[in-house]
């Protein structure tokens, strides 16, 4: 049997070459979850504050028989005096903003593909290697 008969035909002859091309595609995974909340927590501040009161003094010194000066006796009678009141309000004291943002960035893969390649053997027939020069 010739070439040409085992080829199916006469030369020249047409073969289609195959490759595997990478078909890419991007599927969105969810990675994790964000819960944001405002929590409200509770906390003691310790704050100074002077107070001021005023007071009547009433100061009694006694003297004893020989004349001489005993100890005073006081005795304090308060007029008026500053009471605290605590009031509480709401005031700003930051601002935090919430947003989502996409990022892009480039990522490089690599993954092995195959193709189809002609291989011509030569056995004997030189008039065959002429046709590809």
């Amino acid at each position: 049997m010739s070439s040409e008969e085992r080829n199916g035909g006469s030369l020249p002859r047409t073969w289609k070459l195959r490759e595997e091309e990478l078909s890419i595609e991007k599927t969105k995974v969810t990675v994790g979850e964000v819960i944001v909340r405002k929590e409200i927590v509770k906390e003691v501040k310790t704050v100074t504050v002077p107070v001021a009161r005023e007071e009547l003094v009433i100061e009694e010194t006694r003297y004893n028989e020989n004349g001489e000066k005993g100890d005073p006796r006081i005795k304090r009678i308060p007029i008026w005096e500053e009471r605290i009141e605590i009031a509480k309000k709401p005031v700003i004291v930051s601002e935090v903003s919430i947003y989502k943002q996409v990022v892009s960035q480039t990522e490089t893969i690599s993954e092995p593909v195959k193709k189809e390649i002609l291989r011509i053997e030569e056995n004997g027939d030189p008039d065959l290697l002429r046709l590809f020069e």
